[in-house]
């Protein structure tokens, strides 16, 4: 093994997977862009994470390498940059890569100038050349002859590409916004029919293999349901839930979602674990339980919480962020099974209860990538029937077996963890958790994701500054846009099932922050960075929701649901200026924006505010609340006033509460439709049939 490099002295596990590379890899930052201008050495950047397989890949076959980490070390400076710690020099990068090639990727590897600017991007580079892809070795002697014979013209096509980004920055910033922009419910349908027409009848999921989760296009669909009940919608959402559940996709060992699925039956996953896809799939499922009660889906919603809480929650209550796919050197080997294995664990009746259910075979069930592409006998568990169909009886056969399986599968060598802990992400874990503590048998996620918010402001927030990231002790890096609008999202949630005043507060608090540090006062919307933040070649913003929903996008609709709780009209105009900067772009491809467009449903209403005034924590007050987090209302906000409080908080914040009074000492309702209240009652039952009828009356 070779000596320490400089990435020793890093806290990002990927970074750390690299400190024993022969390669001299430096960290992002002055001492790199410095020893490139004082060497006149072009500057390799490598951006990846750590559970990505062919970051491991090409680690393996060339940062590894002691021949290809001399010719690097000859010819560039090397910087390794981890993109779940810096998505902002991530999305710069990408952004470039998307303008001077087809395919796009992680390892993302640019070779740019002493002075960032880019002048060739690739992705995966193999050591050496093989089916036409140049290798390492190749590559880069031509990069440096290159360098030292056409500097000029490198020089002259790295200026050009700055100058493409800062114009296509420019576009992605948005027309200057017009508030008089015509807001209509159209949008909402053409992205149903849009989603409807990439929809797969068959399997569920949108669009061809490989397939993704997309969770926010399925919590898009099932908002449309509650504003035009429709077959056709529950059809779509229940399909492709019902269908994930059931494939390889889903852990049925060990709980909770691979990344994605290589085909289109959800049955052979890439085998990494995202908390962000746990966190999205939780509220969809959450959400899809409300919906279809008998469709199962309240079951996987209380494993995935249980499989964070198991395996991604550390000791200070907030959440890791990810698995690897890989454990000893083999993607996915932790959670494929040999028949012959099986029979070690199990009995031979349980053995033939898995085979049929789970379709395991002794010659396997599923092709390797390589080498041979033949069956080794290992399988995949999957299950071909529909959720609902499952038994009683056969639940109670399966729960043992799983736990002999699972502690079975603990004893072997594990896949890496990162165990960093991520603003943003658990800013989305948080929420999610939040939302499903309404599910019999979950009511502890609350408290867990307490707990979590708890620590995040704790340790990772000082001075009206968010840190992007918590390692060992210490807190670090700016927070962006995602880390704020997502923490807002996760406080939002806290208040409406808590109604603890405190997280409405903090939620207004970065809000406040956002406006001040990030939002774009002449043409709308969020820039990735903060005002104040490292410079980089340009200021970008980030409008599409990919495998997370983007800033704009949460941002936007945690304006106009705060609008709502508060009756704040400044927050609603930032929201519709928000809106009214990307309307082109939106109505040219509205599935890119599913969670924007969910918040625009928010703003069309009928918006709904529903005031409980009582004692906190008497049993009345506490019997109305559960019953309206129990409701799928997406447009109904909840505001709790104490009668015992000496804090006159939520007034001052929601002035339209002021002179709300309980009736008789009883908790009590009111239900208002855009801060214009009915008349109050202390009955459960009318209280719901109140918010019925306002909803019907939007």
């Amino acid at each position: 093994m070779s000596d320490a490099n400089r990435l020793i002295s890093e806290k990002s596990p990927y970074l750390l997977q690299h400190a024993y590379n022969p390669v001299d890899w430096y960290a992002w930052g002055d001492d790199a862009f410095n020893a490139a201008r004082e060497q006149d050495k072009p500057i390799f950047l490598s951006i990846g994470y750590s559970t990505c397989h062919w970051c491991h890949v090409m680690e393996r076959e060339s940062f590894e390498n002691e021949a290809i980490a001399r010719l690097m070390n000859d010819t560039f400076v090397s910087i390794k940059v981890d993109r779940e710690e810096r998505p902002d020099i991530d999305h710069l990068y990408m952004s470039v890569c998307q303008m001077m090639r087809e395919r796009c990727g992680w390892p993302l590897n640019i070779v740019m100038t002493p002075d960032a600017r880019p002048f060739f991007a690739t992705t995966y580079v193999p050591p050496s050349t093989r089916f036409q892809v140049v290798g390492m070795d190749e590559l880069i002697p031509r990069l440096k002859q290159a360098w030292l014979d056409k500097r000029e013209e490198i020089d002259s096509s790295a200026r050009h590409i700055h100058e493409l980004i800062k114009q296509a920055a420019g576009a992605e910033s948005g027309q200057t916004g017009d508030l008089g922009f015509d807001i209509s419910p159209k949008l909402l349908l053409d992205a149903t029919a849009r989603l409807n027409e990439e929809f797969d009848s068959e399997y569920g999921g949108f669009g061809s293999a490989p397939k993704f989760p997309m969770a926010h296009h399925l919590l898009f669909l099932m908002q449309q349901w509650s504003r035009s009940p429709g077959q056709n919608i529950v059809d779509m959402v229940n399909k492709t839930l019902a269908s994930m559940a059931r494939g390889g996709m889903y852990d049925h060992v060990g709980f909770g979602f691979h990344r994605y699925s290589t085909d289109r039956e959800w049955f052979l996953p890439h085998f990494e674990k995202m908390l962000y896809d746990q966190a999205l799939l939780l509220m969809a499922y959450v959400k899809a339980a409300q919906i279809l009660p008998e469709a199962g889906f309240d079951r996987i919603a209380r494993e995935i919480g249980k499989f964070v809480c198991t395996e991604l929650r550390g000791e200070t209550g907030a959440f890791y962020s990810a698995i690897d796919a890989d454990s000893e050197g083999i993607e996915g080997k932790f959670y494929v099974w040999t028949t012959t294995e099986l029979e070690t664990v199990l009995t031979s009746n349980e053995s033939e209860f898995v085979r049929a259910r789970f379709g395991l075979r002794d010659e396997g069930n599923f092709e390797e990538e390589a080498p041979t592409g033949q069956l080794d006998g290992a399988n995949i568990f999957h299950i071909k029937r529909e959720l609902s169909e499952m038994s009683l009886a056969e639940r109670a056969v399966w729960d043992p077996i799983r736990q002999k399986l699972y502690s079975h599968r603990s004893e072997r060598i594990h896949p890496f963890l990162d165990d960093k802990i991520l603003a943003d992400w658990n800013g989305l874990m948080i929420a999610a958790l939040a939302q499903s503590s309404i599910l019999s048998g979950a009511q502890d996620n609350l408290s867990h994701a307490v707990v979590a918010a708890e620590f995040v402001f704790t340790e990772m927030y000082a001075d009206g500054r968010l840190f992007r990231r918590w390692k060992d002790g210490e807190a670090a890096i700016a927070g962006t846009a995602t880390d704020y609008v997502f923490m807002a999202h996760a406080a939002i949630e806290l208040y409406l099932h808590t109604f603890d005043e405190k997280w409405l507060d903090r939620s207004l608090e970065l809000h406040a922050i956002l406006t001040t540090r990030f939002f774009d006062e002449e043409k709308g919307g969020y820039f990735i960075t903060a005002s104040d933040s490292e410079s980089l070649l340009v200021r970008q913003k980030d409008w599409h929701d990919g495998a997370i929903p983007s800033a704009n996008s949460v941002g936007f609709t945690n304006l106009i649901r705060l609008a709502h709780i508060t009756g704040d009209d400044l927050l609603m105009e930032q929201a519709r200026m928000i809106l009214s900067c990307v309307s082109e772009r939106v109505t040219s491809y509205p599935t890119a924006f599913t969670w924007l467009l969910s918040g625009l449903d928010h703003l069309l209403g009928p918006a709904v505010q529903v005031v409980i005034v009582g004692k906190p924590d008497a049993p009345d007050t506490v019997r109305m609340h559960k019953e309206l987090r129990s409701l799928y209302a997406p447009h109904i906000v909840g505001v709790f006033v104490s009668t015992v409080s000496e804090s006159d908080r939520i007034s001052e914040l929601a002035a339209y509460t002021k002179s709300m009074k309980s009736i008789g000492g009883k908790a009590t309702a009111y239900v208002c439709v855009n801060h214009v209240c009915a008349l109050p009652t202390s009955d459960v039952s009318e209280m719901r049939k109140l918010i019925h009828e306002s909803i019907l009356s939007g």
